[in-house]
């Protein structure tokens, strides 16, 4: 009896002395899952519960052989959302977990891998490679050892198919030949995969079949009723132009059929949306073309009828939200071109206003107009022959195209007889706004294929504006790299 409590004693004596005799019988290492990206720089490190821990005491080593020394963190949860403040973008190290109850503690778990600080990939606008292929390329990411880039056939990303590529450039085949593929890029070193770049699209180019009708609403308002508020004859020249412009507009024996009006209200432009494009059909294409002035009041944007700002009482009186204007277009069925030559930097804006004033009140309209269109979920039913080339697949695909006069910093600046923009955008389409009159060549077709994808009037509009106001004004658009024939003669 004298020697078991002999042994007994011996035992306990053991256990006190060396705890990780103790912690090893009774704790058991957790198992450390690969780390992920969170908001804000922030990493999520997480681990599988240990049975009997009452904590968890987080460390970190730049490699996964070194001892694990530097303690960033002890919790009580299964989880840790760490921001490494003082890392620089690309820093690499090895993160792991050990469990503790009281003076008991368990090994280390096996080491996980995490870059710090990485920021989200810029990828560049898709471009059209030989065979059919789309070139997606993004800048280098420092620590990155490869990258994964995915492909969808939505813009959710649902059902994304992933690729990767030790480049900052591939070439892939996009999803549809018809239908638009969207792309997102992260960076990637071992396991680790930092966070995913914005969506990108490529929509390929559509030729509108021949039973399409075309449409166009050009609205110019320039004689303000309110005093200081006139932009005449500037924006009466660009709607009435651009109408010139689209009646040289042949594309498969179709033509449009341009609607101008001049000097109207809030009400009546909203009216003319109604009345322009009611017979449209779901084949076809409407555009609505708005020069004057845009503003910001009662926490709306607004485009401005010639009686706005008159009626001190109701500071929206005279003016259509940028909430109407969408719900207004939404509802007009087929594809939607939208073009707007203004800003809110005029008469809606007192002249006693700052710059930055001037300034800030100019990115957020026109950043307001990209958005509402940009997040539409809206899409259209293929033309007919969209359906033939696909094999009579279910098509769709987005309803508006979008282009505005300038972008967040800017005002759109507007010449006694035309605005930079629509000279510009008329000028690549052929016509020569200031003689009033047609000209020889179609510049921004640039790959003289007879016909101008919207995304080539674009880019000549951006480049030809930004030369004429010094780099001061540039054209932005929605969506990027649209093969939407726009324009043809």
């Amino acid at each position: 009896m004298r020697r078991a409590v002999g042994v007994f004693v011996l035992c306990a004596v053991l256990l006190c002395a060396v705890p990780a005799l103790a912690s090893a019988a009774t704790l058991r290492a957790p198992r450390m899952k690969q780390a992920t990206c969170s908001a804000g720089d922030k990493l999520l490190l997480s681990w599988s519960a240990s049975s009997g821990a009452k904590g968890y005491t987080v460390y970190r080593a730049k490699s996964a052989t070194a001892r694990m020394r530097t303690v960033i963190a002890k919790v009580k949860g299964t989880s840790l959302r760490y921001l490494p403040a003082a890392d620089k973008s690309g820093a690499v190290w090895y993160y792991s977990v050990r469990a503790t109850a009281g003076k008991c503690t368990s090994p280390f778990s096996a080491a996980t891998l995490a870059v710090s600080k990485w920021a989200p990939p810029a990828v560049g606008v898709p471009q059209v490679q030989s065979g059919g292929k789309v070139r997606l390329s993004w800048n280098k990411l420092p620590g990155a050892t490869g990258y994964r880039v995915w492909s969808a056939a939505t813009q959710s990303m649902a059902d994304a198919i992933a690729v990767a590529t030790t480049a900052s450039t591939v070439d892939l085949t996009p999803l549809s030949a018809t239908a638009p593929t969207y792309y997102q890029v992260a960076a990637t070193r071992g396991a680790f995969t930092g966070p995913k770049s914005a969506v990108v699209a490529y929509i390929p180019q559509v030729a509108p079949s021949g039973s399409v009708t075309y449409r166009a609403l050009l609205v110019g308002n320039g004689d303000y009723l309110r005093p200081y508020a006139d932009l005449a004859p500037a924006t009466w020249n660009d709607a009435e132009q651009f109408g010139n412009a689209l009646g040289l507009f042949r594309l498969d024996g179709c033509t449009y059929t341009p609607t101008l009006v001049k000097g109207r209200t809030g009400a009546q432009i909203l009216s003319d949306i109604r009345s322009t494009f009611a017979g449209a059909g779901a084949d076809d294409v409407s555009l609505f073309f708005y020069a004057g002035h845009g503003g910001f009041d009662e926490g709306a944007y607004l485009l401005c009828g010639i009686d706005a700002w008159v009626t001190p009482s109701d500071p929206l009186a005279g003016c259509v939200t940028l909430a109407q204007l969408q719900a207004a277009l939404e509802q007009v069925p087929g594809r939607v071109i939208v073009i707007l030559d203004c800003c809110n930097s005029g008469g809606f804006i007192e002249r006693g206003a700052t710059s930055a004033a001037r300034i800030a009140a100019s990115q957020a309209f026109n950043q307001a107009v990209i958005d509402a269109f940009a997040e539409s979920s809206s899409t259209v039913p293929a033309t007919a022959a969209e359906l033939k080339k696909s094999g009579k697949r279910a098509l769709n695909v987005p309803k508006f195209l979008v282009m505005t006069a300038c972008k967040g910093t800017e005002s759109s600046v507007q010449e006694e007889e035309y605005g930079y923009f629509t000279y510009s955008l008329l000028w690549g389409l052929g016509w020569n706004e200031a003689r009033k009159e047609k000209l020889d060549k179609v510049a921004a077709d640039v790959n003289a294929d007879g016909q101008v994808t919207f995304n080539e009037a674009y880019v000549y509009s951006r480049n030809k504006t930004a030369d004429l106001s010094y780099s001061e004004q540039n054209a932005q658009v929605y969506p990027q790299n649209s093969g939407f024939v726009f324009y043809a003669r």
